[in-house]
C-alpha cells in the first residue's frame, strides 16, 4: 500500500478515481430515473422480455434462452418443471401477467405469471418471484404455489422460479417447489442476444435499451461489472486513504439536515423565527417563532435550547419532512410541561402524540410532507431537495394553522413568565 502522505500516492489515487468516474458518468436512463434497485421496475423489464408479444420484437427468443439456462443449472429438476422447460421449446406464444393475484383475486400478488401456449392451447405456466433487495419469505412462496395450483388445476406443467441477486438454494429447494436462480442467468441471456452475430435483427432503440439494462444489472444487482472490478482494484491500492475518507464522510441525512438548517437560518427574518440547536445525526432542525422568546421559555436551559420549541425532522433514509411543536418534561414528576401542552392542544383542537409523551416530549402540533428517498443522492440533488423541503417548511410556517398555534403558545408562555 502506498503512503498516504506521498505526493505520488495522491496523484495515483486521483488518476484512478478520475478514470472510474468517467466510466460511471456514462449515460444510462435507468440510473437517471433512479431505478437501479427498484424491484418493480426490474420485474417490468423481465416480464416485457419474456412476453412473446413484447415490443422488443424477439418473440420467444429470450424466454427460450432463459428456460434453457435454467434447465442447464437444474438438469435433474422435478418433472413438472422439466415439462415446462420442454413445452417452452414448443411454445408459439407466451403471455406475461404482472402482479397477478389469481382468478379469485388473492391478497398476495405474484411478480410475474407466464402462460405458455402452443397455438391456442395453454400447455404450461411459470410463476416467477423476483427479489432485488427484499429478503426470502418461504411462506410467501408457498402461498404463491397454492394460488397457481388452484387457478391451473388442469395444467400439469407448472414451474416456479425464485430469482434473486444470489443463487439462494437452502430453504427454497427444501421447503418449496421454486427453483432458485440468480440474475446472472438473465444477464447471460441478454449478453447472448446483444452479440453482433445474433441471427434475429434487433432495432437500434431496443438494442440500446437492452444494453443499458444489461449494464445496470451487472453494475447494481450482480456487482460484477468492469466498473465494480475497477473500484475493488482501486480500493486495494488505496485502502488506507479511502477508509479515512469514508470515516469522515457525512451521511445523506446529516448533510441534508445541515443544508436545511443553513437555508432556514437565511430566511429567519422573513419567517420571524429564531434558529436553535441542530442535531444533524438525528435529522432535527429546531427553531422557535420570535413570539415564544419569553423568560419562562428560556429558564434553566442552554442558549440554543427552549422548553417549548418547533423542529423540522427528516427521519430515516426515506425522508418525510415533519414540523412538530413540542414541550419537554425534564422531570418525570413535574407536570408543568404536560399542563402547558394540554392547554395548548385544547385551544388549537389537536391531540397530544402519546408515543412522544412516553419519551418525555409532548407534541401538540404536527404537519407532514411527502416521503422522499435520499439513499445515494448526488450532492447537487441533495441541495435541490433541501431547497424543496425549506420551501415546503416556509409555506407551512406561514400557514393559518401554524400561525394560530403560534399565537396560542405565545399567550401561554407570557402568562407563565
Amino acid at each position: 500500500m502506498e503512503d498516504m502522505s506521498s505526493g505520488g500516492a495522491h496523484e495515483a489515487l486521483k488518476l484512478d478515481l478520475d478514470e472510474l468516474t468517467k466510466l460511471l458518468s456514462k449515460f444510462n436512463p435507468f440510473e437517471v430515473l433512479k431505478m437501479e434497485r427498484m424491484e418493480i421496475r426490474h420485474s417490468n423489464v423481465l416480464a416485457w422480455l419474456l412476453d412473446s408479444e413484447g415490443s422488443h420484437g424477439l418473440g420467444v427468443e429470450f424466454a427460450e434462452a432463459w428456460f434453457a439456462c435454467i434447465a442447464e443449472d437444474f438438469p435433474r429438476c422435478v418433472n413438472a418443471v422439466a415439462d415446462v422447460m420442454k413445452n417452452a421449446k414448443a411454445a408459439t406464444k407466451l403471455i406475461c401477467h404482472r402482479e397477478w393475484r389469481g382468478k379469485a383475486g388473492s391478497a398476495e400478488a405474484i411478480d410475474i405469471l407466464i402462460e405458455i401456449f402452443r397455438g391456442s392451447q395453454l400447455i404450461g405456466v411459470v410463476c416467477v418471484e423476483n427479489k432485488i433487495q427484499a429478503p426470502l419469505d418461504v411462506k410467501q412462496l408457498q402461498e404463491y404455489e397454492k394460488i397457481v395450483n388452484s387457478a391451473y388445476q388442469s395444467i400439469p406443467a407448472k414451474g416456479y422460479i425464485f430469482l434473486s441477486r444470489e443463487n439462494i438454494v437452502g430453504k427454497v429447494v427444501a421447503e418449496t417447489e421454486f427453483l432458485p436462480m440468480s440474475h446472472a442467468s438473465v444477464a447471460k441471456c441478454l449478453a447472448s442476444i446483444l452479440r453482433a452475430d445474433n441471427s434475429r435483427p434487433i432495432s437500434p432503440d431496443v438494442r440500446d435499451f437492452l444494453h443499458h439494462y444489461y449494464t445496470i444489472l451487472r453494475r447494481h444487482v450482480m456487482k460484477d461489472s468492469p466498473e465494480t472490478k475497477q473500484a475493488l482494484e482501486i480500493y486495494r491500492k488505496h485502502r488506507k486513504a479511502l477508509d479515512y475518507i469514508f470515516s469522515v464522510r457525512p451521511d445523506e441525512r446529516s448533510e441534508l439536515s445541515r443544508l436545511i438548517a443553513e437555508k432556514l437560518a437565511e430566511a429567519k427574518n422573513e419567517l420571524g423565527i429564531i434558529p436553535l440547536l441542530v442535531d444533524e445525526k438525528q435529522g432535527m432542525i429546531r427553531f422557535i417563532p420570535k413570539s415564544w422568546e419569553t423568560q419562562s421559555n428560556q429558564a434553566d436551559h442552554p442558549p440554543d435550547w427552549r422548553e417549548v420549541l418547533c423542529q423540522i425532522g427528516v427521519y430515516r433514509a426515506s425522508v418525510r419532512p415533519v414540523i412538530v411543536a413540542t414541550t419537554k418534561d425534564d422531570k418525570a414528576e413535574d407536570t408543568h410541561s404536560l399542563a402547558n401542552a394540554l392547554r395548548i392542544a385544547a385551544k388549537i383542537n389537536r391531540a397530544i402524540n402519546s408515543n412522544a409523551a412516553i419519551r418525555g416530549w409532548y407534541e401538540f402540533y404536527e404537519v407532514r410532507g411527502h416521503s422522499i428517498d435520499i439513499d445515494n443522492l448526488p450532492d447537487k440533488e441533495l441541495e435541490l431537495l433541501a431547497d424543496s423541503i425549506v420551501s415546503w417548511a416556509k409555506k407551512e410556517i406561514q400557514s393559518d394553522s401554524f400561525l394560530k398555534m403560534t399565537e396560542v403558545v405565545a399567550r401561554v408562555l407570557k402568562r407563565a413568565s
